[in-house]
């Protein structure tokens, strides 16, 4: 009788203590931000995957969050996120690399080297590749008090214009925008780069401010620049590494165990996700666009060489401007030609070779 009852007592303890909060859990209450509104993929993804799946994680271990979610420039306009996170502003956030050219020269490279990669999860690939053989590319963001998590690939920007475009040539004499690193793409073509966001392209076009702007199909849908740039051009211009998640350094040194590892356990798959989310958008997108009455053209590979071939040397001169600063910039250039040669037979341009 008393074996059972002490068997008992055990029992009640223990189920006790499976039902009690550890001593150790606590309550963050986090600030997660992003430039762009939540129905674009970098905001859409972060509010209905990473946020979830960090808090599923953490409440799994005793840990709570409380989350307040600053997307659409809520707290930081386009250009301005990095240093909302080193200022400790936001606690996590999104960053758009391409606005970040003189803090994050190393993650310019896409831009620099148009015309190789078009597909984001071949793309995905190489970054994670080109990060492990050049470290210096993630420890950069440590000089701006935070930490990079994961990166996200967009598919390959195309070209949405007020006028048909079947060659570079084409562009000669027009004005079109550009984010950031990004107007790369036009550089040499004889058009006048403007520096703009896509949040503006759609008001831009229409006023006459500029005729085109380099843009995916799935991000020109939201930003509706397919309404007044009428002509789309498909140019593989090259896949990019525009969105990364960052956290403030203070922040996730104050993080437990557990919730490190639910912070970096949900990075690790949210490139995936980003990835599926862009792949369902692009059909449906097109579809739509299409229907809207958009005119849809291809550049024939043969086109696509020239164009290549016309831009300055874009790679060349990136690398020796950072190179003077202490930066490893023929390091990436090697490392990024060579995973792409790896994978892909014929390239316009061998922009490591120049």
């Amino acid at each position: 009788m008393k074996t059972q009852t002490r068997y008992a007592c055990a029992v009640a303890v223990a189920a006790l203590m499976l039902a009690a909060p550890s001593l150790s859990a606590k309550e963050y209450k986090l600030t997660i931000a992003a430039e762009s509104p939540p129905v674009v993929t970098p905001a859409f993804v972060t509010k209905t995957f990473f946020v979830p799946g960090v808090t599923k994680r953490a409440e799994a271990c005793g840990d709570t969050i409380v989350w307040n979610e600053a997307y659409g420039q809520a707290i930081a306009k386009f250009g301005e996120t990095l240093e909302a996170v080193e200022e400790g502003i936001a606690h996590l956030a999104v960053i758009l690399r391409n606005f970040e050219e003189a803090k994050l020269p190393l993650d310019q490279y896409p831009s620099i080297m148009p015309f190789v990669v078009a597909d984001a999860a071949m793309m995905q690939e190489i970054d994670t590749s080109v990060r492990k053989k050049v470290p210096a590319m993630n420890e950069m963001y440590g000089r701006y008090n935070q930490i990079y998590l994961a990166g996200a690939p967009e598919h390959s920007l195309q070209l949405f214009t007020t006028f048909p475009v079947k060659r570079h040539e084409d562009l000669k004499g027009k004005k079109i925008g550009g984010s950031g690193s990004l107007g790369n793409y036009i550089r040499g073509t004889g058009a006048v780069l403007v520096n703009s966001s896509m949040l503006d392209s759609y008001t831009s076009i229409k006023n006459g401010l500029y005729d085109g702007y380099p843009i995916s199909i799935y991000l020109a849908f939201p930003y509706r620049t397919y309404q007044a740039a009428k002509h789309y051009t498909e140019t593989d211009f090259g896949a990019t590494t525009v969105a990364a998640l960052t956290v403030n350094t203070k922040v996730w040194e104050s993080f437990s165990d557990c919730m490190k590892k639910a912070v970096r356990d949900t990075a690790d798959e949210w490139p995936k996700h980003y990835i599926e989310v862009n792949s369902e958008r692009l059909t449906k997108q097109t579809d739509e666009i299409k229907k809207a009455g958009v005119v849809f053209t291809k550049l024939t590979t043969e086109e696509r060489k020239r164009w290549a071939t016309t831009l300055p040397p874009l790679s060349k001169q990136w690398a020796e401007a950072l190179e003077q600063k202490g930066l490893p910039a023929k390091a990436v250039i090697k490392a990024f030609m060579e995973e792409a040669r790896a994978r892909i037979p014929d390239l316009p341009r061998e922009w490591d070779k120049e």
